[in-house]
């Protein structure tokens, strides 16, 4: 018999793995049922509609017993297909699911079960839709069959299972729309800065960073507050970062040069309002987008994506790139090694498949477009 104490700890465990990310997040409270049972306790997803099963968590189960099971054997375990005829808020217990006769002359017993020392199996699902089933499952051996200690058990963890598995599918919603937006941040060829209801800066992407470590035009200071390195700067910096969060009282942002080095360089800045800032229990929200534009960071064309782009060939796509950062026709077929013609006959067809007339135009019709540009990585690399 589990003690109280002891199933008040699995109970917790439960609930700290429905909140941690890690796919194992449940490692701690499976080896626990484990342990109470003496059985070999698995996680899985089952999907029969598209013949794939996910092993979350199974702590004493051998690898190889583990690859096994999701390449083939859950094909063939005929438990599966009578889960769905059981109560869902019941425990399972494979004896009354299936007749052991059946059980005991199948593959799944005979190929899997029977080499690892196994024979009964129990357990919970923890969420069931078309052809979808979660499944906390106990595999127990010959000498150690099912008992009512076992099922008290399942019957007093399956609710607090069922809710932790919603809990965890949703944040596993939100975990994977931040991944997404994460990514998607990085791609974009502007360096931007995410500032909440306080005005600290509370996320960046890899452009805003290197920029910042740099301290080219911007920098974060002790208290996480966005200022401009210029001192000149830092005041008009503030005031559209203030109207931006102010942005319920009517304000709205705004856009200006902030001085970024020598030879009067600046980086073109715009401030715009996104949120409240205010999220669930205090909980720090985006409320400012700073997206910064730095024109002397400007990164190379890719030939790659300008032939994909236009529909050019690959030879047409690096004499495209090498204008568009100010060869000239001489120097292009220099650098390429072929005739000067060639290079000609090359600008002819840009002319025709981009449907512009000038060089001039070509080159404004690339410098323009920031999907033709390749990422750079140098500290000032914005974009």
């Amino acid at each position: 018999m589990t003690s109280g104490e002891t199933v008040h700890v699995i109970i917790d465990k439960i609930y700290d793995g429905a909140v941690q990310e890690q796919a194992d997040a449940w490692q701690d409270a499976m080896a626990m049922i484990e342990h109470a049972t003496g059985g070999l306790v698995t996680l899985t997803l089952e999907d029969t509609r598209v013949g794939s099963v996910d092993v979350f968590v199974a702590p004493s189960l051998p690898p190889a017993a583990v690859e096994s099971y999701s390449s083939h054997f859950f094909r063939v375990n005929p438990w599966l297909p009578l889960i769905p005829e059981h109560p869902g808020d019941q425990p399972l217990d494979g004896d009354a699911l299936l007749d052991p006769h059946i059980l005991l002359a199948s593959e799944y017993y005979t190929d899997w079960l029977k080499p690892q020392g196994l024979r009964y199996a129990i357990g919970a699902d923890l969420f069931r839709e078309p052809g979808r089933v979660m499944l906390l499952s106990i595999l127990l051996a010959p000498d150690n069959p099912p008992t009512d200690s076992h099922f008290a058990l399942l019957r007093t963890l399956q609710p607090h299972l069922r809710r932790a598995a919603q809990v965890r599918r949703q944040l596993a919603d939100a975990w994977a729309a931040r991944s997404s937006a994460d990514a998607m941040l990085e791609r974009i060829a502007t360096a931007v800065l995410l500032l909440d209801g306080g005005g600290r800066v509370v996320a960046l992407n890899d452009r805003a960073r290197r920029l910042v470590e740099a301290r080219r035009g911007l920098d974060i200071d002790g208290r996480q507050h966005l200022q401009a390195a210029a001192a000149a700067a830092r005041e008009p910096l503030r005031r559209r970062i203030a109207s931006a969060l102010a942005v319920g009282s009517g304000g709205a942002g705004g856009v200006l040069a902030v001085p970024c080095g020598p030879e009067e360089e600046r980086l073109h800045v715009l401030v715009a309002p996104t949120g409240s800032g205010r999220g669930w229990l205090g909980i720090a929200a985006p409320a400012v987008a700073v997206f910064v534009h730095d024109p002397a960071a400007t990164g190379r064309p890719s030939p790659e994506r300008l032939a994909e782009l236009f529909g050019l060939t690959q030879a047409e796509g690096r004499v495209l790139a090498e204008l568009a950062i100010g060869a000239s026709v001489q120097e292009v077929a220099s650098r390429s090694g072929v005739a000067v013609s060639t290079v000609r006959h090359h600008l002819k067809q840009l002319f025709g498949k981009t449907g512009v007339n000038r060089q001039a135009e070509l080159v404004r019709l690339v410098l323009q477009d920031p999907v033709t540009r390749s990422r750079r990585h140098g500290p000032g690399s914005t974009g």
